[in-house]
């Protein structure tokens, strides 16, 4: 069924729309990523064919007495964590990725009271649409008001737009990591290419931190047009909600707003960079794995 222009502009209708967006997305992901599809199958074979030279190559290992069972054991477990990663790929990177969004929506509700996706962007929109002058009539107040209700406006609706950008983005690296993601999996097996896949997961991350970051800074610059405003979220926005705006430092600090808006939410892919980027431990992926099937071995041993 096609969306009117009219239901567009409803909050309701827009989220509505795009948690179904996401929901077929998602749908017709999962059959790609699996044997069902010629893409899935191939990456199987690769990985299966690249499990049995790595089984044969450290088996030789120590029928030939270069390596002692305790390190055959653990390159065993190693292959299985391997596999258990392929086949639970899909589910795993489903409930991560949904956890971030979920912590967004929370810290969302928690200061606005709902947590839609797309709602801060609706609001701003709306907001930007508002604008308007004191006189109620911008073309009485000559070419130049006219020229600084436009300029204003423009950046009213630039802010919202990239808000929507911000809030979609990582949906959309979501489904292109995942993607990717499940044909790197068999560089585990190959030491001098696991930091493929490492390179993958702090690109999936940095995906699932986005929501979280972008979702915070689309929280504050609401709360800061409410401030600004009076354009509580979630009520409906008057018409006559910047009526006050009749003096140039009025035009300036509408102005100044939007730009600081846009400038924060530009940046938001600055700081999420900054954040996965930083801390002292880098350990990867495949490092993490082979510690673990490392232990498991002394424990079976």
């Amino acid at each position: 069924m096609a969306i009117t222009p009219e239901q567009n502009r409803n909050p309701e209708t827009f989220n509505a729309t795009y948690g179904a967006f996401i929901n077929q997305m998602e749908g017709k992901l999962a059959p790609l990523l699996s044997t069902s599809s010629e893409y899935g199958r191939y990456i199987y074979v690769f990985l299966t064919g690249l499990s049995v030279i790595y089984a044969v190559f450290h088996l030789f290992r120590y029928v030939s007495g270069n390596a002692n069972i305790g390190v055959l054991v653990e390159k065993g477990i190693y292959l299985l964590f391997v596999w258990g990663l392929m086949t639970s790929y899909s589910t795993v990177t489903y409930w991560v990725f949904g956890g971030f969004t979920e912590l967004a929506g929370v810290m969302q509700k928690s200061i606005l009271r709902d947590d839609k996706l797309m709602g801060p962007a609706v609001h701003l929109f709306k907001v930007a649409e508002s604008l308007q002058w004191d006189s109620g009539n911008i073309l009485v107040d000559g070419v130049q008001s006219v020229a600084l209700y436009f300029s204003t406006l423009i950046l009213g609706l630039l802010l919202a737009i990239v808000g929507a950008l911000v809030a979609a983005w990582p949906v959309f690296g979501y489904f292109v990591a995942k993607i990717i993601g499940l044909s790197l999996i068999p560089t585990l097996l190959i030491p001098q290419l696991s930091s493929l896949f490492d390179g993958w997961m702090r690109l999936f991350f940095g995906f699932a931190i986005f929501t979280l970051v972008g979702r915070a800074v689309l929280v504050g610059i609401v709360l800061i047009a409410e401030i600004l405003f009076g354009a509580a979220y979630g009520s409906a926005v008057p018409v006559s909600m910047l009526g006050a705006i009749d003096t140039i430092q009025d035009v300036l600090i509408a102005d100044m707003f939007f730009l600081l808006g846009i400038v924060f939410l530009s940046a938001t892919g600055f700081t999420v960079g900054k954040i996965t980027g930083g801390g002292a431990v880098n350990v990867g992926v495949g490092s993490a794995m082979q510690t673990g099937a490392r232990l498991l071995a002394g424990k079976v041993i």
